[in-house]
């Protein structure tokens, strides 16, 4: 929650100081009086001169004056990428340590003047936000101008809007992609994909289709058309999504009110795919639930959809091999499922993790529950991230929150136990698939 109110907060202030209202500023300027010496600098065309008598050959010097090229460009101090690392509106600001922050999830706001002397400015997430042209005095975004100056060195840039103030620091293309996650030649440009309506979710009240798919350095983007045909608001939501059967996290959703459609985008980042070794999506499969939009209730769950957007049979899809790791241990491996732990451990902020490969080998969704779970044999509460797809297979991890950890005064894991039980979801009941001991030292 918190990441989306901050998301927020830092595109609506970078809305208001470069996109809206901020007119004063170019309107004194249309009105100012026209320079003098700049319009001598630029004198109306004159008549042709009259032809002058030939010279003797010896005088070839206007000749090799006028074959000089013609001089070079001004320089534009202020073109190139610029990122924010600061901004204040009124009494807000926003410091460069939350900024900081932000990126650290993938998230920047930039801003890319360019030599031809247009301006895009990309807020969060990275959609063009304002788009205009700029010159040696303002930026011109949209609805407005404002002011900006430069920094010594020209490594700094400061935009001033109403009384209100953003910093940027010079950056490069390449930086702001390696923040966003962006990545050129991952994914094959010869593969021609599908472009047909194919439904995907179809209840009563609720149609969700397929109209395209896009790909760029972004990743793989499924296009989507959501109809709510009922008398009630809904929420549609990807629970599970997995490319050639390799599970991916997608935190895709989208709120309709009653009788209302929209279009929608669904990103498979290209890292992921990157990965997992995926070059081309030959298989796509989406499990989708609707809720109703005013009390949560589940409307409809579980509904999976199978679709081959490169045209290839189910039969010809490339499923990328799983990738051994140093000391891993197989903790199951039967006709149900395959759960491997694949060490070291991972910290954050929030929890210490050991991540693992799981198969599912049946034709339902599975979850793992660990039960009796210790670390370092203290009582710990561990998770299994993930539920698995039919047929499918996926990377997780085994999570333990840093608070628990911390009541038992652990700071690094060296050994965990517990008892693995894998259940397949059977509409709203659960049936034991798996079940083995879990003892391991990463």
């Amino acid at each position: 929650m918190h990441r989306f109110l901050k998301r927020g907060l830092i595109a609506c202030l970078a809305a208001q100081l470069c996109l809206t209202g901020v007119t004063a500023f170019a309107a004194e300027k249309a009105a100012a009086p026209a320079d003098p010496a700049k319009k001598e600098a630029a004198p109306a065309a004159q008549p042709a001169a009259p032809a002058q008598p030939a010279q003797p050959a010896a005088s070839a010097q206007p000749a090799a004056q006028a074959a000089q090229p013609a001089p070079a460009p001004a320089p534009k101090p202020a073109a190139g990428v610029w990122k924010l690392t600061q901004m204040t509106l009124a009494e807000t600001t926003i410091t460069t340590e939350s900024l900081k922050e932000s990126e650290a999830m993938g998230e920047v706001c930039y801003m890319d003047l360019r030599e031809d002397g247009t301006a895009v400015f990309y807020g969060l997430p990275d959609d063009a936000d304002g788009a205009g042209t700029w010159d040696a005095a303002s930026i011109v975004l949209d609805s407005g101008a404002a002011a900006y100056t430069l920094g010594a060195e020209n490594k700094t840039l400061s935009v001033q809007a109403a009384g209100s103030t953003m910093t940027f620091e010079r950056t490069t293309r390449e930086a702001v992609y390696a923040i966003l996650g962006y990545k050129e030649g991952v994914l094959d440009a010869n593969v021609k994909y599908v472009q047909d309506d194919e439904k995907i979710l179809s209840t009563d009240d609720v149609r969700v289709k397929i109209t395209g798919y896009k790909v760029d350095m972004k990743g793989f983007t499924v296009k989507l058309h959501c109809d709510n045909k009922g008398k009630h608001s809904t929420v549609i939501s990807a629970d599970n999504s997995a490319v050639n059967k390799y599970n991916i996290e997608t935190a895709w959703s989208v709120s309709l009110a009653k009788e209302e459609s929209c279009d929608s985008e669904m990103i498979f980042p290209v890292l992921e795919l990157e990965k997992l070794g995926i070059t081309a999506v030959d298989e796509l499969t989406l499990r989708l639930s609707v809720y109703d939009g005013k009390d949560g209730d589940v409307l409809s769950e579980n509904s999976i959809s199978t679709v081959y957007p490169s045209g290839k049979k189910a039969d010809q899809v490339v499923v990328p091999a799983r990738k051994p790791v140093d000391k891993e241990a197989v903790v199951v491996n039967d006709a149900g499922c395959t759960f491997i732990l694949q060490g070291p451990v991972q910290k954050d902020a929030v929890s210490s993790s050991i991540p693992c490969y799981i198969e599912n080998k049946t034709d339902k969704v599975i979850c793992l529950v660990l039960e009796n779970s210790t670390v370092n044999g203290q009582p710990v509460e561990g998770f299994v991230g993930m539920e698995i797809l039919p047929g499918t297979r996926g990377y997780s991890s085994v999570l333990y929150m840093q608070d628990a950890l911390a009541a038992k005064g652990i700071t690094d894991i060296t050994g965990i136990a517990a008892t693995l039980k894998v259940y397949a979801i059977r509409d709203s009941s659960l049936e034991l698939v798996s079940e083995a001991a879990v003892n391991y030292a990463p």
